[in-house]
Parts: C-alpha cells; structure tokens; sequence
C-alpha cells in the first residue's frame, strides 16, 4: 500500500476521519491485514514491511486503521526530530496485555483491539481491552462437548455460544459466553468473556490458543455483536422449517394431514443443534432425531393417501401398500416435480433420508452400550487391533467375556458378537482403573494398557506401583513371558498405538506438546533403529535419527495432521520448518516436543534431529533416536554450539 499527504495536516485529516467496518466504496467487509505500507508526508518518505491496514473483503480497497496512523504519526515525528528523510521501521515484538485473564496468559494482538472497527469504542465495558479478540483451533470445544457439566449450542452457521451449567440451580449458567468461527475457521472469543470462564476452562482453551490472523469483521459473530445483525438459523433449523411448510401446503390443497408423532418431533427438534466437530458421537444425537422428525414424523398412512390422490389407478406400483414413508416421500416428490423438468434431481433430493435411517441404527446399536460416552476409545482400539475389519475387529475372542466361540486369537466369527464382547472388555478395564471422563488420559492408558494385558496387570500395577507406566508395563510383559515360556507378552506400547487414533488423546495432553516426548520415551534403549527405519520405507539400515523423529510424530497422529512432516534428512526437516515459519536458533530455551536440529560439524548445516523432553535451568534434555545406534536421553546448555537450531511444531 502506498499513500502520500502533500502536507502533515492532510495527513492529521485523514488521522481524525474514522473507518468503518463497512467499506464506502462498495458495502463489502473491512478486514484487518498485515501488508508493506509506504507513506508520504510531505518530502519524508516512511516505509513500514509490516503494518496492519484495513482492506475490503470484496473490492479489495485498503484505508489506514486506527492504531496504525498513530505509529505512522509518531514515526514521522521522530524522523523530523532525527532530520532524517528517509525512514525504515520495523514492527516491534511489544506485546500489551491488558487486566484480563492475566494468569492464563492467552495469545492476542492488542493491535486488534484498537486497529478493528468499533472495538475501543465500546461504551458498554469501561474496562480497556475487554472486546479483543483471541483466536482458538475449533478442536478446543471437543472438551466442552464431551463433559456434560458444560452446554454448547451453535445457533447458526458460525456463531453459537458456550455455558457452564449451575450445579445449584439458582441460575441456568455459572457462566455463559458467545463465540463465532471466523472465515479461515478459527474459534474466537472477545478476551472479556473468557474471564468470566473458571480457571480450569480458561487452562483447557490455553492449550488451543493461536496467533491472531486478525479476520473476524466478516463473521457472524462480529456482525451479530457489534452490528445487532441477526444471523440466519442454522441449515439444519432451515430443514425442520421447510417440513413443517410442507406438510402445512399439503394439508391445505388436499385436505390430507401429514403429520405424525407431533409432541415426539416436537422435542427431537428442540435437541438438533449444529455438531462443532464431526465425529460419530457428536453427531450421532442430530442423526437420531432427524430421523425420528423427517422419516418416523410422517403419517405412513395419509402418505399413501397422498400417494393415490397424485396417481391414478393405472398409475400406481403395485407394491406401493407395503411402501414405507421414504419411499412415498420419493414418489410424492416425482409426481411433483414432474411438471418442472429436469431442474430437480429426485433421486439424490431423497438419497440422504436413506443414509440418514441407516445410520440412525448403526448408532442405535453402538450407542445403546453402556459405555456411549466412550464410543470414540472403542473405535481406537478397533483400528488399532484390526482396523475394523475381519469378523473379530476387537480381537475379543480370548477375553472373559467370550462365552460362544474358542478362546484363540480370531476365535469370534461374528462381528456384532466380537464388539459386544470387546465393549464390556473395555468397560472393566475403565472401572477398574478408575477412569473419571473420555479425556481422563492417565487413567485411559492404564486401561487400554490392561485391556490388552488383562485386568489382572491393573490390580499387579496398582499394589507394587499405584498405577501405569510404561516402565511396569515392560515389568509385566516380562514376567508373564517368562512364566508363560513365551518370547513375548503382550504390546508394551499399546496405549501409544491406540490413542494415535484417539482424537482426545492428542487433544488433552498439555496442549498436545507432551504425546511425542512420551512415545519417545518408550523407545529408550531400542538399538539399531528398528521398526523406524524400516517404517519410513527403507530395505535396509540408514542413518535414524530423523526417521525415529517421524516414527514417534506418526504415532500421535501428527504427520497425518501436518503439524510435523514425514522426514528421513535433517536438512528436509530443518527447511520444512524455517519454511513455515516454525524456527527458532540455537539461544531459544526451548519447550516440551520441539524438534532439536544438531550441527555436529560445525560447517552451518544439520546433521542429527531428536526431540526436546524439557528444559530446566538452562540445560535442554533430549530423547534422540541414532545416538550411539540407539534411543537415549542426552542434555545440552541453552546456545551450545553443536545446537543447530529448533523446530518449534504448531501443537
């Protein structure tokens, strides 16, 4: 962007003019950029590589925001009293904070606060800063669905709100606070609100925080917050109001009243809310219910009546009396649309209700276990033990639960048994070790850990050790294989294995910097690089130290997710991450699970990789793979000269 001002008071009139959200030139949304400015004041020249400056969503036209002529202001003035004419200046780090959520310590961008339109001039919050917007991976509301002491509603494509329910039932919320998605699908929330939040929600949503891309003015949120611009309901409210309108027309041109289960639907439609994320479980309660509102809300009966009102007796199939209401909806519908053409696709309009009814019944019968909350670790642990597939997915024929068929690997010849079987396997595994909630990951591992050992590792482990660790894992393993006179005993890394595929387990371990650092740590001691080297793809033995790297990212899932890539050269990795800048150099006192890069040589160029377990007192320790041709631990001082630098993974 570039702006010139013949005089510094064209430039003050154009300070004191104030810019609106709206753009003038043509109605379309001013959002918050970052971009190359270069201003003109009279004969001095000012360059700004980053600056914050308004652009229309649409037009594409730019304008100077607030906060943004103000550094321009005293960046000029400084020039005039330096008698320089020519002027870089660099945005610096400074970082304000302001009297909200001071100990929770949230990311934000207090440029926001005063450089997005209508923000610092709220006249409702006296308090500064409360309307600054802080920015969120939408995956942190996992956690608010899944523990039922909290409400999360989504009124409308991307604006909905989120609640603590009152244990005492004096008021309906403890507390009770909006937030939207904005256009790259970032959740945010005005800093403000989260203070009204408890400190063990703020902590949950600390380990989700991101930078801010500055975008929120094109959102429902905002607009329905700063603008009282009322959102449209949700597709999903849409779809129950197009029903009702149906019926309603129906029942005045043929005198034929469609409905069916009026109070049922009527409560099944107060329950349909917008899913935040698309897992089975989140979903499964939308499914039910419009099922039970679009395919078992119809009259079968007065469908049929319809049916031969629309078609006359040559016409009509005969089997048409054994129809059920989808199948009526779809004939109904051609008779309707027969007149229009081809503008309307029958087939694909009544598809979904097909899809719809049958997944109502394969949750129906998943979800009527005991265990619903827990669907999410039963599917974990199917991928994990056969990917789903074969005719004993829970590879459940050699627990106590089997009653029916051979107690041998694969002795279940019955899919629907093998789940039964698995699930209640599972259920005692959960009792036993004493698991509180889906995201209660300390306790989950010490189940699935005795899921696969037996119940019996869970009572050994709590008398000689009060709980889990990989370390008695690898005890018990032994011991049993030594008793048994077996070679082996059981997978030592199967909690590892499992929550790969768990999306809470990756969610909830301390912002999901920790996962790594303890799958690195249940390697210590393999010598040789095997299975990591093998994995990655090669025939024989190469350098590890990077594939062991991807190895323990695989395992939790991030390089499907891409927050560490797949590689197999220091150099592929170092480049990666200084790509997407993620790089810090050698005097960073880095955190738990980044990627520590060595340059052993001293030539500028990485040849080593591990992973980062912490740093304590200006001393960074390290799990690497390849050191000595095996797992170890190692510490280095915070600038140690073989210290290449840092991959500091987005988690």
């Amino acid at each position: 962007m570039d702006i010139r001002f013949s005089t510094y008071n064209d430039f003050l009139t154009e300070y004191q003019t104030y810019k609106l959200d709206k753009c003038s030139n043509c109605e379309g949304v001013r959002e918050l950029i970052d971009d190359d400015v270069t201003v003109v004041i009279e004969n001095r020249t000012l360059h700004f590589p980053e600056l914050l400056v308004l652009c229309c969503n649409k037009c594409g036209d730019k304008c100077l925001p607030e906060y943004s002529k103000q550094i321009i202001d005293g960046a000029y003035k400084s020039m005039i009293e330096q008698e320089q004419f020519v002027g870089e200046f660099v945005s610096k780090s400074y970082k304000k904070k302001f009297e909200y959520c001071k100990e929770t310590d949230y990311k934000y961008d207090h440029k926001d606060y005063y450089n997005i339109p209508g923000l610092c001039y709220d006249e409702e919050h006296s308090t500064e800063g409360f309307l600054t917007p802080v920015y969120f991976d939408r995956k942190a509301l996992i956690y608010f669905i899944s523990v039922p002491d909290f409400e999360v509603d989504i009124f409308s494509e991307t604006y909905g709100h989120i609640g603590k329910k009152d244990p005492e039932g004096v008021y309906i919320y403890d507390w009770d606070v909006p937030f939207g998605f904005n256009s790259n699908g970032k959740l945010v929330f005005w800093l403000g609100d989260l203070n009204y939040m408890d400190t063990q929600s703020q902590a949950i949503l600390k380990g989700f925080n991101v930078d801010s891309d500055h975008l929120i003015v094109d959102s429902e949120f905002f607009q329905a917050q700063m603008n009282c611009t009322f959102s449209k309901p949700i597709i999903e409210k849409q779809i129950l109001m197009n029903k009702d309108s149906f019926i309603s027309n129906i029942k005045k041109k043929y005198n034929i009243d469609l409905a069916h289960l009026d109070e049922e639907c009527s409560e099944h439609a107060k329950n349909i809310k917008r899913p935040l994320v698309f897992t089975e479980q989140s979903v499964s309660g939308v499914i039910n219910a419009f099922d039970k509102v679009l395919v078992e809300g119809f009259n079968v009966g007065r469908l049929r009546e319809l049916y031969e009102a629309l078609y006359s007796e040559n016409e009509r199939d005969a089997q048409y009396g054994k129809w059920q209401s989808i199948r009526l909806i779809k004939e109904i519908l051609l008779k309707f649309c027969n007149g229009i053409g081809n503008t309307i696709d029958v087939e694909k309009l009544i598809s979904p209700l097909y899809i719809l009814h049958d997944y109502r019944i394969y949750f129906d019968h998943l979800l009527s276990m005991d265990i619903p909350e827990y669907v999410e670790l039963i599917k974990a642990v199917m991928m994990q033990e056969s990917g789903g597939r074969g005719l004993d997915p829970m590879q459940a024929a050699e627990g106590s639960f089997n009653t029916r068929y051979p107690h041998e690997p694969n002795g279940i010849k019955d899919p629907e048994y093998s789940i039964e079987c698995g699930v209640q396997e599972l259920k005692a595994a959960l009792i036993s070790a004493e698991v509180e909630n889906p995201i209660d990951m300390e306790h989950i591992k010490f189940a699935l850990q005795g899921y696969n050992f037996g119940n019996g590792y869970i009572s050994w482990a709590k008398t000689n050790y009060g709980g889990y660790s990989y370390a008695n894992a690898v005890e018990f393993s032994t011991m049993q294989a030594s008793r048994l006179g077996w070679d082996s005993y059981g997978d030592t890394q199967y909690p590892a294995h499992v929550l790969r595929y768990y999306p809470y387990g990756r969610a909830f371990t301390s912002g999901g910097n920790q996962a790594i650092v303890e799958v690195a740590l249940t390697q210590l001691g393999n010598e040789g690089g095997q299975p990591y080297w093998s994995w990655y793809g090669f025939e024989g033995r190469v350098e590890w130290c990077a594939c062991f790297v991807s190895w323990c990212a695989d395992q939790c899932g991030y390089i499907e997710s891409g927050i560490i890539p797949k590689f197999a050269g220091c150099v592929d990795g170092a480049n990666w991450f200084k790509g997407n800048g993620q790089w810090q150099d050698r005097n960073y006192e880095p955190q738990a699970g980044n990627i520590i890069f060595f340059d052993w040589e001293g030539d500028g160029e990485t040849d080593h990789v591990g992973i980062v377990e912490k740093c304590e007192n200006g001393v960074v320790y390290t799990v690497e793979g390849n050191s000595g041709d095996a797992c170890r631990q190692n510490q280095y001082t915070v600038g140690s000269s073989s210290i290449y630098g840092y991959g500091v993974p987005a988690y």
